[in-house]
C-alpha cells in the first residue's frame, strides 16, 4: 500500500510539477440573433437573423431557436446587432390591413370552396378572428387570417 505524502511546511517546494489545470466544458446552445439594426415593427427574414451560441447556463427557455417562428414575425422592440432573440421580441405580422380587400374562402379545402373578396373592417394577425364587409351588399362576415391578405370563413 501506498503511503500517503506526509506535508509540506510553508514556503518548501514540491519537487513534482504541478498538475494541468482542469480543462472547463461550457454547455451551449443555438439561438437566432440580429445582424443589423432593426427598428420595433419590422418584418424580419432570414437574411436579418443569425445563428448564435450562447452558454447553456444562461438559457432560460425564452430565448428564440426557432427560424420558422421568427421569419415572416414582426418585433416588438428596437434591436441592435448582436442582440439575441426571446420569444418576448416577436409576435405575428399584420397580414390583413383594415380596409384592405382580401380574398375569403368558404368551405372545405378539397371539397367545394367558395371565394370571394371583401373588405376588411379592422387588422388581423395569422389566425386572428376579423370583421369583413362585402362591398356590394353590405352583409357583414367574419373570418379567421390565414395568410397575406387571405381569410377562411369557419
Amino acid at each position: 500500500a501506498k503511503l500517503p505524502k506526509p506535508p509540506q511546511p510553508v514556503g518548501a517546494v514540491s519537487s513534482e510539477p504541478p498538475l494541468p489545470p482542469t480543462p472547463t466544458v461550457t454547455a451551449t446552445r443555438k439561438a437566432l440573433s440580429i445582424n443589423q439594426t432593426l427598428p420595433r415593427g419590422s418584418h424580419l427574414t432570414p437574411a436579418m437573423l443569425s445563428w448564435v451560441e450562447i452558454p447553456a447556463t444562461s438559457w432560460a427557455g425564452h430565448h428564440l431557436s426557432d427560424m420558422a417562428a421568427a421569419q415572416g414575425a414582426e418585433l416588438t422592440r428596437d434591436m441592435r446587432p448582436g442582440q439575441v432573440l426571446s420569444k418576448n421580441d416577436i409576435r405575428p405580422s399584420v397580414m390583413v390591413k383594415k380596409g384592405q380587400l382580401v380574398t375569403i374562402h368558404i368551405g372545405e379545402p378539397g371539397k367545394m370552396n367558395i371565394s370571394a373578396q371583401l373588405q376588411a373592417l379592422q387588422d388581423g394577425r395569422m389566425g386572428e378572428t376579423i370583421n369583413l364587409k362585402n362591398p356590394e351588399s353590405g352583409r357583414l362576415l367574419s373570418g379567421v387570417v390565414t395568410g397575406l391578405n387571405m381569410v377562411r370563413n369557419p
